[in-house]
């Protein structure tokens, strides 16, 4: 998918740590990495933000071993599951996690008695391990499977999206093509490279010969930004809850004279952070690309940059080259153009080839023709996307149907309130971990939407549980899933 020898001497990574890799190297190290996986027919990631995971990734992809990714934050006990499921052939892990490699050691030790099976090796800062299994050679991976990505919205013990090259090669071509994103740019890393978005920054910066910056520090450290500043950053990347933050942290008040580019993606960004960053944008004539995509698109769907069209201030932008949307009314037919909001249909050569929750599936992947996603919205006469509400994020409360996203961002916008808003026994609970909430205010605010005081119940947890991208983990707010760690006040 890579040409690096065009782009040779021209660095691609630069750690905050000082280290400086040149394309020219960096295929070098891939090739270097491969030697590790040759003749193996899976490999299973534990991805951080480093230059080594960078080039696992890129030493599979290169030479054709499919790759499952996961994030290295993942408790042992649940990677311990997902390797259980997928079985892999080689699995590498961050040396600097202890716990979680002699826990895969133990477990690995339980599962073949042959010493011979099991091999341990030690690559730049990462650890190998090489794992012949007893029924090794009776599931093979399709050959068109390269990547295996937890969906955005689960802690990564869900369900696989199972991706192709294709897949990954057509969303990098048009996510470029789309942002403009050329020869010498360079990107700060700020997302989990598991997560479908975060993963795109990085294919689209290497194959366009971009730099991809990456950093040691948090984004809410002075270090992150002055690594940034000092090696000539121009774009940025985040999700809702990043750029909330950054608002926050007064991003405005931070210099950064090189910056050119900022995406937005994993979610709405409420209305109040979006006029904040469209400001910023137009006075100093910086692009803010407001985005939207499935994991199951690979990556991408649509896009636009919102200063240049402010009036499509509420819209997630217009198709990417290669695909195509269509609204499917209960009324009627799939539509490709009115107003008329229904669930979204895409289709294109990044629709992914199916999902996989074991080894087994991933001898039976296929290209999808149309993506369902599970999201409501519209086109407009101009063919820009307005999405409206999440299918499973509808909620019946005594008849009446209430979009549990809406009173999320309404909170948000009217009173700076971060929630998690779901369903219980016909009842709308608000979860929230923010000490200083007034229940009084947030109850005479859902009056006048319609909602009364009696189909309303407010729960208080210490943190808000959020997977990897970013996104509120609404499958793990259950009472029973939080430790005891709830209060209930309505």
């Amino acid at each position: 998918m890579w040409n690096f020898s065009q782009y040779g001497c021209l660095p691609a990574c630069i750690t905050e740590r000082g280290e400086i890799i040149t394309y020219y190297r960096l295929h070098q190290l891939q090739e270097e990495c491969y030697i590790y996986m040759s003749g193996k027919d899976l490999v299973f990631l534990a991805a951080d933000t480093s230059s080594d995971s960078i080039l696992i990734y890129i030493s599979c992809i290169m030479h054709h071993i499919p790759i499952c990714m996961v994030d290295s934050k993942t408790p042992e006990k649940q990677m311990i599951q997902l390797l259980e499921r997928f079985q892999p052939t080689v699995i590498w892990i961050p040396s600097y996690l202890s716990m979680q490699i002699q826990a895969i050691d133990n477990w690995l030790r339980s599962k073949n008695q042959a010493e011979q099976n099991i091999r341990q090796k030690i690559w730049r800062d990462y650890l190998l391990f090489s794992v012949m299994w007893e029924t090794e050679g009776g599931c093979v991976p399709d050959p068109g499977i390269a990547l295996l990505l937890p969906t955005s919205g689960s802690t990564g013990l869900g369900k696989y999206v199972m991706l192709s090259d294709k897949n990954i090669q057509a969303n990098t071509e048009a996510i470029i093509n789309r942002l403009e994103i050329c020869t010498g740019d360079r990107a700060m890393v700020m997302l989990p490279q598991c997560y479908s978005y975060g993963l795109s920054v990085i294919n689209t910066y290497l194959m366009q010969g971009g730099t991809l910056l990456l950093p040691y520090h948090s984004w809410l450290k002075k270090e992150f930004w002055e690594f940034f500043q000092n090696n000539a950053g121009n774009a940025i990347s985040g999700v809702p809850f990043l750029y909330q933050m950054l608002r926050k942290i007064n991003f405005s008040s931070i210099k950064l004279p090189d910056l050119k580019l900022m995406t937005q993606a994993g979610g709405a960004l409420d209305r109040s952070s979006k006029d904040y960053f469209l400001k910023i944008a137009q006075s100093r004539q910086i692009d803010f690309a407001v985005m939207y995509g499935q994991t199951e698109a690979t990556a991408r769907i649509s896009s636009f940059f919102l200063n240049r069209f402010p009036e499509k201030k509420d819209s997630v932008g217009t198709v990417l080259e290669g695909g195509r949307l269509q609204i499917l009314c209960k009324q009627s037919a799939a539509s490709d153009i009115g107003n008329a909001a229904g669930e979204i249909l895409y289709a294109g050569n990044n629709v992914f080839c199916g999902y996989a929750y074991s080894r087994e599936d991933l001898q039976n992947s296929k290209k999808k023709e149309i993506l369902y996603t599970g999201d409501i919205g519209y086109l407009d006469a101009d063919g820009y996307l307005f999405l409206t509400g999440r299918m499973k994020r509808i909620a019946k409360l005594y008849g009446m149907r209430i979009q549990l996203d809406e009173i999320e961002q309404t909170l948000f916008e009217k009173h700076g309130l971060i929630t998690a808003c779901v369903e219980e026994n016909e009842k709308l609970v608000i979860i929230f971990d923010d000490a200083e909430w007034k229940e009084s205010t947030v109850c005479s605010l859902l009056e006048q939407m319609g909602i009364e005081k009696n189909m309303i119940k407010s729960r208080y947890v210490s943190t808000l549980p959020r997977t990897v991208s970013g996104k509120i983990a609404y499958r793990e707010l259950g009472k029973e899933k939080m430790n005891g760690s709830a209060e209930e006040f309505i």
